[in-house]
């Protein structure tokens, strides 16, 4: 009776990879996340400064109301600008929770199938110590069949 090779996955080395990947690739969806984050906060304080803007006009005159006309226009380009990198960076964001799930999605096809190999080892080596088994017993049986002759 041979005893049972050792399990081995013969892509264990792809799996490791795999899972290298999708932990680079987790890691650049948390940038992202936070770079969509970090621009919707800027957004709000942008809206925030132009209504802090709007408020502040009624009770101007002169000089100080041409110098509010000229922040609110800036405020109103940055809003714009920003607002295009926030898109842009949202777009970022759906391509890099994309690429992410591929790569998970990739990594749990080796899991299951490492998984689905180890089961199939066991249940020969299962097979193989039953078998013998049943040898050792079908010996024993015909060792006392023959001696009681």
């Amino acid at each position: 009776y041979n005893m049972p090779k050792k399990f081995k996955f013969r892509l264990q080395r792809v799996l490791e990879y795999r899972k290298v990947v999708k932990d680079e690739r987790q890691k650049e969806l948390i940038e992202r996340n936070h770079e969509v984050i970090r621009l919707e906060e800027k957004q709000e304080q942008i809206m925030q400064s132009l209504d802090e803007a709007r408020v502040s006009s009624s009770a101007m005159t002169g000089h100080l109301v041409r110098l509010l006309g000229d922040y609110t226009a800036r405020l109103r380009s940055e809003l714009e600008a920003n607002k295009e990198l926030l898109e842009e960076a949202m777009q970022e964001q759906r391509e890099a929770r994309t690429r992410y799930q591929e790569a998970a999605r990739e990594e749990e096809v080796l899991k299951r199938l490492k998984e689905k190999k180890l089961a199939m080892h066991t249940e020969k080596y299962l097979k193989e110590e039953a078998d013998f088994l049943d040898e050792i017993g079908t010996l024993k049986g015909n060792a006392q069949y023959g001696e009681e002759l």
